[in-house]
């Protein structure tokens, strides 16, 4: 059994990290420092996966991208995300035929449109000003 031998440690003072601080503060000056987003900002703004299911199910209706028929609704929004450069996750797929609602509109036109191209956007914009809300026939 070999024991091991540890050097001592200077003791450090408060005036070493007064000393300390001040260098690093004369180390800074003039470099302008880039802080963070807030979290809650960042947060309010993330696209959350029913507006990113309707924005799938809009690429689909607009023919940009046209579903399969024997394609999975994962599989085909996988596909329009890895295009589109969005993250995708699994509750996209589950929210794609749930997703049409006048909010998630808003946010795919606020969110989503000015990310992508110019011509796609304005293929899905005309294709959301031109749509006709379904009507219910309420006799038979």
């Amino acid at each position: 059994y070999k024991q091991e031998s540890f050097f001592p440690l200077p003791e450090i003072t408060d005036n070493d990290f007064f000393e300390f601080n001040q260098y690093r503060e004369s180390q800074l000056d003039g470099i302008e420092i880039q802080t963070l987003p807030n979290k809650t900002e960042t947060k309010s703004e993330q696209v959350k996966a029913p507006v990113k299911a309707l924005f799938c199910t809009l690429i689909n209706e607009t023919g940009l991208i046209k579903k399969a028929e024997t394609e999975s609704v994962q599989t085909f929004c996988k596909r329009v995300c890895i295009e589109y450069k969005i993250t995708y996750t699994v509750r996209i797929g589950k929210a794609f035929y749930r997703c049409d609602n006048k909010a998630n509109k808003l946010k795919v036109k606020k969110l989503i449109l000015p990310t992508i191209s110019e011509d796609a956007n304005k293929i899905i914009t005309d294709y959301l000003d031109n749509k006709q809300p379904t009507k219910q026939k309420l006799f038979g």
